[in-house]
């Protein structure tokens, strides 16, 4: 096999931090290259806060075809998000554009940013520790970094436990029905 899916879990780096061995915070490429003895590729990446599957390739040719296909959009990446509900959610599915800018700590809109590109779709009420939320399902046709913490933010919709967008509720995972 030339590849590997793994789960990462929030909190953790998808790969080494630019302070390297330095850095003390937990980091899944880091942790499977020990496993396994052996050089990953991340082909792509997820945020430090957020759960889900990365993608790993095992070989330098392997991450340039999965790459490829990323770039060539033959691969999708969803996501679910549970927000806290501000204002009424919207109806049916919407395509959020903007040109975004990575700050020191978060992104913004500026017209010398990259084009971002959101499917974004309400799918319902939910709740979490005793309180309503919302499920979206969201895929980024681009991949900028916070780009679905940055859109659900500036829309009035902070995912739970995202203090960083907006949230002013923890998520705690225990309680979640």
């Amino acid at each position: 096999w030339r590849s590997l899916l793994a789960d990462k879990p929030g909190g953790w780096l998808s790969v080494p931090s630019r302070r390297g061995d330095s850095d003390p915070r937990p980091c899944l490429g880091r942790r499977l290259e020990q496993r396994l003895g052996a050089r990953l590729w991340p082909v792509h990446r997820l945020d430090e806060e957020a759960t889900g599957l990365i993608l790993f390739a095992r070989t330098a040719a392997a991450h340039r075809c999965l790459g490829g296909w990323f770039a060539a959009r033959q691969l999708r990446k969803t996501y679910e998000a549970w927000t806290e509900t501000l204002q009424p959610a919207p109806r049916g599915a919407e395509v959020w554009e903007a040109k975004l800018l990575r700050g020191k700590r978060r992104a913004y809109e500026s017209p010398r940013g990259k084009p971002a590109v959101t499917h974004a779709a309400a799918r319902g009420a939910r709740v979490a520790d005793g309180k309503p939320c919302l499920a979206w399902e969201l895929e980024p046709v681009t991949g900028r970094p916070h780009q679905l913490r940055f859109e659900l933010g500036r829309r009035g919709f902070p995912i739970l436990g995202d203090g960083l967008y907006g949230s002013t509720r923890p998520l705690r995972l225990g309680l979640i029905a």
